[in-house]
């Protein structure tokens, strides 16, 4: 059971993490990287 709940704690974070604007900005930031790199 606390297997599960450790699992469960980190699936919230990393969904709490990808749904961050900071997360996005620098997803963003590094699809135009190689854009702007050109």
């Amino acid at each position: 059971m606390s297997r599960l709940q450790s699992f469960l704690q980190i699936f919230i974070f990393f969904r709490f993490l990808s749904s961050s604007p900071f997360f996005t900005a620098a997803k963003f930031s590094n699809f135009s990287h190689p854009l702007q790199d050109d």
